[in-house]
């Protein structure tokens, strides 16, 4: 596995690292996602904000297997606060990547109905208005 980072890059992988502040070599793997890790991200997911959200969720899935504190000697680590900073993240990308979806509404105006109606590549509908309708019963 192998892992790399470009600051201020312009791949969407240096843009999720970023992110996620999983920016420090010296990491250890336990605490970071590889590049395999966020190219199947990318894969699977389609763009990189939602890609952006599953690497967070892997990386705190990662860090809650940790215990929440350790102590050796002087030195403390807290992955807590680290499982929290991540929590709030996955909030905070999720309603970000959530707004990229903008509803459409078609057919509000009579030349837009004419135009459509009047492309013959156009998938024809199943359904339309007066196909029940029987000519003989007036």
């Amino acid at each position: 596995m192998t892992w790399t980072y470009t600051p201020g890059g312009v791949t969407d992988q240096d843009d999720i690292r970023s992110a996620l502040g999983d920016t420090e070599s010296s990491a250890p793997t336990s605490e970071r996602l590889e590049d395999e890790e966020i190219a199947r991200f990318l894969t699977l997911y389609g763009s990189a904000p939602a890609a952006t959200v599953a690497a967070a969720k892997a990386l705190m899935a990662k860090l809650s297997r940790r215990a929440t504190e350790k102590s050796v000697g002087g030195l403390q680590l807290v992955y807590a606060q680290r499982i929290e900073g991540l929590q709030y993240l996955i909030g905070q990308l999720t309603t970000a990547a959530s707004g990229l979806a903008m509803p459409y509404c078609g057919g509000i105006s009579q030349g837009t109905v004419a135009a459509v109606e009047a492309d013959a590549d156009r998938v024809q509908p199943a359904f339309r208005r007066g196909m029940l309708d029987n000519p003989r019963a007036s």
